[in-house]
């Protein structure tokens, strides 16, 4: 947890010294669904977070962020061959980390623009009938984010890289967000 805390504090650092170099920048939210791609014993789940946006050089946008994530409940194979299994209540992460964005600079604009993420996150991962981990993990996917003056919506999909005991967790994220800019 203090890791977790470590880390949210240098994103928070680097996002108030991002409007002092660049003049744009926002705040949003965000929630969507989430379903596991990589494993077959895990059910769907929800997401849902805030962020910053500080426009950056070109068309590149720097998007610190936290959001929660759950899957639903699971089962855990013991024995293959006799069949032994057990079903778990679903676990939860409390991911904070920084997207670097790709076609969407931060600032008002009306009209549509497609955008490229990827990121690192350090992820939080709480098992029902276990300690909380913490691992860093990564999340990359496309979006298009719909303009109107000072407020934006935005549609997402990108897949989410939790690192586990003894393998990882990947989800695949499909997200709707609100967008609000303070900066030009």
């Amino acid at each position: 947890m203090k890791r977790l805390i470590t880390v949210a504090l240098a994103c928070l650092i680097l996002a108030a010294a991002a409007p002092v170099a660049y003049a744009g920048w926002g705040v949003g939210g965000f929630g969507g669904i989430n379903t596991p791609i990589a494993q077959d014993d895990a059910e769907n789940g929800t997401v849902f977070g805030v962020r910053g946006r500080f426009a950056g050089i070109w068309a590149l946008t720097l998007e610190p962020q936290i959001f929660l994530l759950n899957h639903g409940d699971y089962d855990v194979l013991y024995d293959e061959g006799a069949n032994l299994s057990e079903t778990l209540e679903s676990w939860k992460a409390t991911s904070i980390g920084v997207n670097l964005l790709l076609g969407a600079p931060a600032g008002q604009f009306s009209g549509a623009r497609p955008f490229f993420f990827g990121g690192v996150r350090l992820n939080s991962v709480e098992h029902a009938d276990q300690d909380s981990k913490t691992k860093i993990g990564f999340g990359l996917g496309a979006g298009l984010e719909i303009g109107f003056g000072q407020f934006a919506v935005e549609l997402r999909a990108g897949g989410e890289v939790f690192p586990d005991e003894s393998a990882s967790r990947k989800d695949a994220l499909i997200t709707g967000g609100v967008n609000l800019y303070l900066g030009p």
